[in-house]
């Protein structure tokens, strides 16, 4: 991959953007050690480039696991990431109160909040102080340029500053997939139908190839689709196969083996052992097929298709009304 290589136009290029400034107030003397605190631990990935990933906090603030004295808590975040409260929440086991978010400067890059921790936090030093959450309108795993991690300070009145970093940044080789289905119309009953995958295409997007092993999940309601009878490969790159076919509890999983080019497709055929059940259906599994990697890889990222639906299923009385004309 070199320096010409140009990312799809789905992908979200993200500058660095604003920076968030989320400060708590502690109410008693200083002593030290410092507050001991950190981000919160439940974090998402995010692309930093197509070789390294930045874990980023699903919730922006703080988690407070010890004694305080009178310090400052600040929470710096990009807020092209992050969405700000327009009030603060600080909950401990028993107390819960909140803090007003202000902005301050001339141009309002910089937002400010401060709370009163109560007595008995500061005391036991267990609490939680939540000003926001990331933002739900930029791809959460694929390729975000410039993109900062929260970070965190612990500052006393005497100037001292303790800093808790981001999380660490862990190496991949981002790679993505396409995923598109050919569908056949299967009918039961009077007006009943769904929808059968008879091929499905895998394309790798890249920037790398895909990884050794990927699934192919299919699900179908059992139902109706009692089995798959085989799986044929219609077209591949050389060295791709189908490894195997497996039936997992609400569906299969079609093993693929062998790396996927960027640019790259497999094209697959599926015969299944279809039903009729003479009756409309209570309960009804939608058609889906997606695509993975076989072992959990943070190399993935989202493209948007890697996955398809079919809602439009008839199955019962309102779905007839609502998908079938008369």
């Amino acid at each position: 991959m070199g320096d010409s290589f140009q990312f799809a136009r789905r992908t979200a290029f993200i500058g660095v953007g604003g920076i968030a400034i989320a400060g708590f107030l502690g109410g008693r003397a200083f002593a030290a050690p410092m507050a001991p605190v950190g981000l919160f631990p439940d974090a998402f990935d995010v692309f930093i480039s197509p070789t390294m990933v930045q874990p980023m906090p699903r919730t922006l603030g703080l988690e407070v696991s010890g004694e305080m004295g009178d310090v400052v808590l600040a929470v710096i975040a990009d807020t092209d990431l992050y969405e700000l409260a327009t009030r603060s929440t600080i909950a401990s086991e028993r107390t819960r109160t909140e803090g007003l978010v202000r902005e301050v400067g001339s141009q309002g890059i910089t937002v400010e909040t401060e709370a009163e921790l109560p007595e008995r936090i500061l005391r036991d030093g267990n609490a939680e102080v939540i000003v926001g959450s990331r933002k739900v309108n930029w791809p959460p795993r694929d390729v975000a340029v410039g993109a900062d991690a929260p970070e965190a300070e612990v500052r006393d009145k005497s100037g001292n500053i303790s800093r808790v970093m981001a999380f660490d940044q862990v190496p991949v080789r981002a790679w993505g997939v396409e995923l598109a289905c050919q569908w056949r119309e299967l009918r039961w009953a009077a007006r009943c139908r769904t929808f059968i995958p008879v091929q499905i295409v895998v394309k790798s997007v890249g920037p790398f190839e895909t990884p050794l092993e990927l699934f192919i999940h299919v699900r179908l309601d059992g139902v109706v689709v009692p089995d798959i009878e085989r799986v044929d490969m219609i077209d591949a790159p050389n060295g791709v196969r189908v490894a195997r076919t497996s039936r997992i509890g609400g569906g299969w999983v079609i093993t693929l083996r062998g790396t996927i080019a960027v640019g790259e497709s497999v094209r697959l055929g599926l015969q299944v052992i279809a039903a009729t059940p003479g009756r409309e259906l209570d309960r009804f599994e939608a058609p889906q097929v997606d695509v993975r990697a076989a072992q959990a890889d943070r190399g993935q990222r989202l493209t948007g298709r890697e996955s398809a639906i079919r809602l439009d299923s008839a199955y019962n009385a309102s779905t007839i009304r609502e998908w079938t004309p008369e």
